[in-house]
């Protein structure tokens, strides 16, 4: 049940507010800070879903998420 509050609130209101400033606040930006954005974003969700990077320029960050993850789900109970 606490993971799905969880997931619910990052997928919601975290992850948007990495997303979308750039648009929302006539930021001019460089495309690859977009992409950084992006990627920012990608990685809060899959480390909160729980889940492993299948793009291989990504998966030395599956540690990573299995590290924070296990945090996350101690911090939750």
């Amino acid at each position: 049940p606490l993971s799905g509050v969880r997931n619910f609130i990052f997928l919601r209101f975290v992850c948007p507010a990495i997303l979308v400033p750039p648009a929302k606040m006539n930021l001019v930006i460089r495309e690859h800070a977009t992409r950084t954005f992006t990627l920012v974003g990608k990685v809060v969700q899959t480390t909160v879903n729980g889940v492993e990077f299948k793009e291989p320029f990504l998966k030395p960050l599956n540690e990573f998420v299995r590290n924070t993850n296990g945090r996350i789900n101690e911090f939750m109970h």
